[in-house]
């Protein structure tokens, strides 16, 4: 089911919209492609240049769409429900307003009005315009012009050319609207001494946050974080991506990456550019919510981000803006190809300038031999500096080093229990996971399934998809511990932590639910759940799916009884090596396989 939120911010007063009203990205990028959408250079140079003047960094998608006879500034969802930014526009509504207030500059005043709103983050009331909005959106505008160059008369063109003077519901009146932007326009040439409560706020707001960085920098999370929620509090939207960050990455708390994600989106709505980023990273990772790909992939095409950090990294020589350059390149992330000796670059600037991050990740790239020659012992060391300062995930790296006797001087289960211990204990959950998995299997410790089930459970907590599945094996294998009382629940459980492992990916448990369903164990029989889940399982090439379908089909159990298909998906399966689907292949229908 698609959740569709729609909102229309018009610059004219009196102007109608007469086309259809978009519901969803997909929607626009197809309707306008349809009208004869081409990109528009000028448009796209006229917007950059009024950010230009504010330094500021485009948080949205400027779009051309004939037909519309206006400019529109818009938030869409997608079909998995990320909302984006839109500036939509008409080029002949354009010339119109030019010709008619005899100025080239009325149709940029009218883009600068629209980013404003953007910028304001006016699109997230669901309420559509108001005087406040626009007011706010006009004032904008004039400070842009001004500063770009333009009279005040020709800052002011385009709403000259109303006609209706009176204020609407969601317009205020055109004395007003003009007298907006004549105090933005002053603002911008100098001419006003007298701040607003507004602008203090904002100016205080920004302090806090450069603050905030400083201290995040220094290593003095708690204060960071304290400096980040008052920036917020006053305005800030960027304090949100360094406040999520502190979540994700164990900074001064727990780690917690539901709360990392909520940040995140919280600052993304707000138009914030760096926590455009860091949504597209969640989403493409599984942090704190399901992995969504093709959302991710449609944020990370905004180049606007690998810009805004490279542009702060310069202004302000940040280590964790370096890293996180490095990780773009890294992923492909963030407006950029992959390219693993542009990440080794940023990477070791960063770490060299004591980024925790950044050396840590370094360590991953000596690991796998990413864009440098593979070095475990270098990989170690990185992991090791930054382990030593409390990094989590470092210790994590280095904790699985001394497991695998990799760039360590040999296995040492030990010293893996302790760095991974010192991880899990920040609330990394694949640190806990490997925590029950040392339990489980008595790898250093004495085996101890109550231990192992709890750590996997601490694990699973946070969508940690080898957790969960772990865990629902043992309520499937009576493994798990349970009161007396509530052994009714197993099966229960193991059904539930199956699914919540499958959704995320896991292939072993979309076929473990699969299983359940078809057995029906402790649970009603279902054949089409069963397919269901055996189908997402085999298409990520499990073997036991792809015969476990071939059986369904050859049974008739939840679809019609058909031997071919029963006999392709054995084959693929009996291709995979899967014992028991070659002996029925060969018992049926006398087919081997020549190895």
């Amino acid at each position: 089911m698609k959740i569709k939120l729609t909102i229309l911010f018009v610059f004219l007063t009196i102007q109608v919209i007469t086309s259809q009203n978009y519901q969803t990205v997909e929607d626009v990028n197809d309707a306008c492609s349809q009208l004869g959408f081409a990109g528009d250079e000028d448009a796209e140079i006229a917007v950059d240049r009024i950010l230009d003047q504010i330094g500021l960094f485009r948080n949205f998608t400027i779009q051309e769409c004939p037909d519309i006879n206006n400019a529109v500034a818009k938030i869409i969802e997608s079909d998995g429900g990320v909302k984006e930014r839109y500036i939509l526009y008409d080029n002949n509504f354009f010339s119109k307003i030019d010709n008619k207030a005899d100025s080239d500059w009325a149709a940029i005043s009218i883009l600068a009005h629209e980013i404003g709103h953007h910028l304001n983050g006016h699109a997230l009331n669901n309420e559509g315009s108001s005087h406040k909005f626009e007011l706010e959106a006009d004032y904008f505008s004039g400070i842009s012009l001004a500063k770009m160059g333009a009279s005040l008369a020709e800052a002011q063109s385009a709403i000259q050319t109303l006609r209706y003077e009176k204020a609407t519901s969601t317009h205020p009146a055109k004395a007003d609207r003009l007298k907006e932007i004549e105090r933005g326009w002053n603002k911008a040439k100098g001419i006003t001494t007298t701040k607003s409560t507004e602008e203090e706020n904002k100016e205080k707001a920004f302090s806090l946050f450069r603050k905030g960085e400083i201290a995040f920098q220094e290593y003095n999370y708690s204060d960071a974080i304290e400096y980040f929620n008052q920036a917020k509090d006053l305005g800030n939207v960027d304090a949100y991506y360094y406040l999520s960050n502190c979540y994700y990455l164990g900074f001064g708390v727990l780690i917690d990456y539901d709360e990392a994600y909520k940040l995140a989106e919280t600052g993304y709505n707000l138009g914030s550019i760096p926590s455009t980023y860091q949504m597209g990273k969640y989403l493409s990772n599984g942090t704190g919510i399901v992995t969504n790909k093709e959302d991710a992939e449609r944020l990370f095409q905004k180049d606007f981000q690998v810009k805004w950090f490279k542009d702060q990294y310069k202004k302000n020589k940040i280590p964790f803006h370096a890293y996180t350059i490095g990780y773009m390149y890294g992923n492909g992330y963030g407006g950029v190809n992959k390219d693993d000796e542009n990440a080794i670059i940023w990477y070791k600037q960063a770490a060299l300038l004591g980024d925790l991050v950044g050396q840590s990740n370094l360590g991953v790239q000596y690991e796998y031999g990413k864009g440098v020659e593979q070095n475990y012992s270098e990989a170690a060391s990185w992991y090791r500096k930054a382990a030593e300062m409390d990094y989590a995930n470092a210790q994590y790296n280095l904790g699985i080093r001394y497991n695998n006797g990799e760039g360590v001087g040999g296995v040492d289960y030990t010293k893996a229990f302790y760095w991974l211990s010192r991880s899990a204990d920040q609330g990394s959950p694949i640190s806990q996971y490997e925590i029950g998995v040392m339990y489980y299997y008595g790898k250093g410790v004495e085996k101890d399934f109550d231990k192992a089930q709890d750590w996997f459970a601490k694990a699973n907590k946070q969508g940690y998809a080898e957790a969960s599945y772990f865990l629902a094996f043992m309520y499937y294998s009576n493994e798990a511990k349970l009161k007396e009382e509530d052994e009714w629940k197993r099966n229960i459980g193991a059904i539930s932590l199956f699914k919540k492992a499958g959704k995320r990916g896991h292939r072993h448990a979309q076929f473990m639910t699969g299983k359940m369903y078809s057995e029906g164990k402790g649970l009603k029989q279902n054949y089409e759940e069963a397919l269901f889940w055996f189908r997402k399982a085999a298409e990520q090439g499990s073997p036991d799916a792809q015969f476990n379908i071939g059986v369904m089909y050859y049974n008739g159990e939840g679809v019609k009884k058909d031997d071919t298909l029963a006999m392709e998906w054995w084959i693929k399966a009996g291709k995979q090596k899967h014992q028991r689907a070659r002996e029925l292949l060969n018992d049926f229908w006398g087919y081997t396989f020549i190895e």
